[in-house]
């Protein structure tokens, strides 16, 4: 079996994958990305002729390969891999489509040589999985991709692969090797895995794509972030002082890693801008009337006369001829404040329409003493993904 050994030095990748470790809460010591190169699709039928792996040995990031110069490798390079993924705690594997194609043939064949890891070689509950496919794909209507193979993926963001044979060509360049062993189509074999290997480096950023969907899942997360050292000089406050003065809160703090693209998002209540790690939010605060409505309406009765529902402990008292009972559209109150808009309900404050039929959300400006900032936030950029 033939292996090959590199550094990785590329100051930008080293610190794309701390980025990228740091918005996943994974340790370097713990990863390890991995692609393989096969003779088919088939596990019953192919085999495995190169495995190439990125670990961290405690000092820096490699890229390590493992080539099959005759079929009998197969078995060496699967030991191997095996014993590389053993000397790791939790371990993290991290791939392209590795969770349907990579890891379930690499256990297909582990079970096809009879070895003796067999039964405790990728179980299940041995590793967790961090698919790019599948998080690219989650963002398919936000990136104008022409597939989500990893080459397109490599393409919309600028990286220039050396390599330019698809998987299919390069079965045939390692069946050439192996009849008459000529260097040169190994290492363009290697090459291909090599590219496939830095292009997975290359597109993390697209990963802090789902920084947005994981901020505005986490709301623990988006707090510790607001007050991590990297945002001591954040614009955070709504300036609640200056009730009578503000129409709009202006906003900004960072992220961990920068997005891959620039993120714009413009709606009639808010924007948000995100270029590289920055994030800018604008929020329009309005001065109105609006309506607060009950849940419960079948315990309320509506005054007409005064334009409010109010509860049957206290209606009861009022002249029926002043009452109806209360339906879900006129079991409200009426309040005149400052109002920023919400996507979502929060149990602790009042939530504000323009009408039972609306769907636009509103809180009192006020009510930000009572819910913390980065629950609010969430909601926000948890929208504008959503919307994106």
């Amino acid at each position: 079996m033939y292996t090959v050994n590199k550094q990785i030095v590329d100051t930008n990748l080293l610190k794309s994958i701390d980025n990228f470790l740091t918005i996943f809460n994974k340790s370097r010591t713990n990863t390890v990305f991995f692609d393989i190169e096969t003779t088919g699709l088939s596990a019953r039928n192919s085999m495995i002729y190169l495995l190439g792996y990125i670990k961290f040995n405690g000092k820096n990031w490699e890229l390590n390969q493992l080539f099959c110069e005759k079929a009998e490798d197969e078995i060496a390079l699967i030991l191997t891999f095996n014993k590389v993924l053993s000397g790791v705690n939790v371990l993290n594997l991290v791939h392209y489509n590795g969770d349907s194609f990579d890891i379930p043939f690499l256990k297909k064949r582990a079970k096809f040589h009879e070895l003796p890891i067999e039964k405790e070689f990728l179980q299940e509950n041995s590793y967790e999985s961090m698919d790019f496919f599948k998080i690219i794909r989650a963002y398919k209507n936000k990136l104008p991709l022409e597939s989500h193979k990893q080459k397109d993926v490599e393409k919309y963001l600028g990286y220039e692969r050396k390599d330019k044979f698809s998987g299919k060509e390069l079965i045939k360049l390692f069946k050439d090797f192996i009849a008459f062993k000529e260097e040169e189509k190994r290492e363009l074999i290697l090459l291909h895995n090599h590219d496939d290997l830095m292009g997975m480096l290359h597109i993390l950023p697209t990963t802090a794509l789902s920084q947005l969907e994981f901020i505005a899942n986490n709301k623990v997360y988006l707090e510790n972030l607001l007050n991590s050292k990297i945002n001591k000089e954040a614009k955070l406050d709504f300036l609640l002082e200056k009730k009578d003065l503000q129409s709009e809160i202006n906003l900004s703090f960072k992220l961990l890693a920068p997005l891959a693209k620039d993120f714009n998002f413009n709606s009639d209540y808010f924007s948000l801008k995100i270029t590289k790690e920055n994030v800018s939010i604008k929020i329009k605060v309005i001065k109105t009337e609006l309506k607060h409505f009950y849940k419960n309406y079948k315990d309320y009765f509506f005054i007409p006369n005064e334009n409010k529902a109010i509860h049957k402990s206290v209606a009861n008292y009022i002249d029926k001829e002043f009452r109806i009972k209360a339906t879900k559209e006129n079991c409200y109150i009426c309040h005149t404040s400052r109002f920023i808009p919400v996507f979502e309900e929060f149990e602790e404050i009042n939530i504000f329409k323009e009408s039972f039929e609306k769907n636009d959300l509103f809180m009192e400006l006020k009510d930000m003493e009572t819910i913390k900032k980065a629950a609010y936030l969430s909601v926000l950029i948890k929208y504008a993904a959503n919307s994106y």
